[in-house]
C-alpha cells in the first residue's frame, strides 16, 4: 500500500510540476544557473565518452567552485556529491562512493527536485546491488519518469541496467531485447562508445544462449574497435571474457601483459596474477602458481573490490598450504 501511494504521489508530481520547468537537454536536469548547467552537461558527455579519470576530477572541481558558499542542502551542493560519487565509483573507490550517495540522499528536496531524487536513486540501486521485487519496482518507476521528462540517455541507461538483471535469471531473450533498445537510443544520440561497450554485455548474453561462435566473433570484433582498444579497462574486460568463455589462457596472459608494467593498473595486475596462479595450479604447474600468487599478494592493497581481494587471499592461502605453512 505504501509503495502504491508513493507511485501515485510521484505521478501527481510529474503532472503538476512538468510544465514551466526549464530543463537541460538531452539529460533533463532542472536548470539552476548557466555556468553550473554547462559544466553539468560537460560531465554527462564526459561519462558517455569515457574520458580519463583525471579529466573527470577536473570537471567536478569546477562544479564545486561554482557551488562555493552554498549550504549542504542546496541543490548545487547535492549535485556535486552526485558527480563526486560517480567519479569515485569509476576510479574503483566503491565504498567511498556508496557512502557519499547514502549520506546525500536525505538532503534532496524530492518534491522540488524530483529528477535529482531519481538520478540518486538510480545510482544507489546500482551501487548497493538492490535485488528482488524492490529493484524491479524501482526500475519500472524510473523508466516511467525518464520517459515522462524526455530523458532519452537515462532511459537507455535504465534499459541496460534492467537487461543485466534479466540474463542472470535466465531471461536471455528479454535481456537481449532491452540491450538492443538501449543501443538504438544511444546510436541516435551519437553515443557510439556506450554502444561499443554494451556489445560486451550482448556478447555475454550470446554465450549464455549457447551461441559461442557468435559471442566470440563479437568480442574479437571489439578488439579491432578503437573505442575499446583506447580504453584499458574495456579492452581488458574483452580479453578477460574471451578467456572466461574459451578457457584459452593466452587471452588471460595477453590481458596481463597490457598492464604488467603500468603502475596505474596495480589493481588489475593483482587480479590477473591471481587468475594466472589458479590456472597454473589447475594444470599442475605449482611452481609458476606460487610465483604469481606471491605477485598478486604484493598488489592486494591496490584492489578495492572485496570479491577480488578475497580471490587473491584465498589463492595465497592455498599457496602457503602447498608449501607446508598450514
Amino acid at each position: 500500500m505504501k509503495s502504491l501511494l508513493l507511485t501515485i504521489i510521484f505521478s501527481v508530481l510529474l503532472i503538476s510540476c512538468g510544465e514551466g520547468v526549464k530543463r537541460l537537454d538531452p539529460f533533463r536536469w532542472e536548470s539552476v544557473e548557466t555556468g553550473f548547467d554547462a559544466v553539468t552537461l560537460e560531465l554527462e558527455q564526459a561519462f558517455q565518452n569515457y574520458i580519463p579519470i583525471d579529466s573527470l576530477w577536473g570537471k567536478v572541481g569546477r562544479l564545486k567552485r561554482l557551488s562555493e558558499g552554498c549550504d549542504s542542502g542546496d541543490v548545487r551542493r547535492v549535485r556535486c556529491c552526485y558527480w563526486d560519487a560517480r567519479v569515485l565509483w569509476r576510479a574503483g573507490y566503491r565504498d567511498s562512493a556508496l557512502m557519499m550517495v547514502e549520506e546525500t540522499m536525505p538532503l534532496i528536496d524530492s518534491v522540488r527536485y524530483t529528477y535529482d531524487f531519481f538520478r540518486f536513486r538510480s545510482l544507489l540501486r546500482q551501487m548497493s546491488k538492490t535485488k528482488g521485487v524492490r529493484s524491479y519496482h524501482e526500475i519500472d518507476e524510473e523508466l516511467r519518469f525518464y520517459n515522462s521528462v524526455g530523458d532519452a540517455p537515462m532511459t537507455a541507461a535504465i534499459y541496460i541496467n534492467f537487461a543485466t538483471k534479466l540474463y542472470p535469471i535466465g531471461e536471455l531473450d528479454k535481456s537481449l531485447d532491452y540491450m538492443h533498445k538501449a543501443d538504438e537510443i544511444n546510436r541516435a544520440l551519437g553515443y557510439y562508445k556506450v554502444v561499443a561497450k554494451n556489445a560486451i554485455n550482448v556478447a555475454n548474453i550470446q554465450f549464455r544462449r549457447g551461441n559461442v561462435e557468435e559471442g566470440k566473433a563479437m568480442l574479437l570484433g571489439l578488439l579491432k574497435n578503437p573505442d575499446i582498444t583506447g580504453d584499458a579497462n574495456a579492452y581488458n574486460l574483452v580479453l578477460r571474457n574471451l578467456y572466461a568463455y574459451t578457457n584459452d589462457v593466452e587471452w588471460l596472459l595477453k590481458a596481463y601483459r597490457t598492464v604488467e608494467d603500468d603502475d596505474d593498473y596495480r589493481d588489475l595486475q593483482g587480479i590477473y596474477e591471481a587468475f594466472i596462479s589458479s590456472h597454473y595450479e589447475e594444470v599442475g604447474k605449482s611452481d609458476s602458481a606460487v610465483v604469481y600468487s606471491r605477485r598478486a599478494m604484493g598488489n592486494i592493497s591496490f584492489i578495492n573490490d572485496y570479491g577480488y581481494k578475497g580471490l587473491v587471499m584465498s589463492d595465497y592461502s592455498a599457496t602457503m598450504e602447498r608449501e607446508g605453512k598450514i
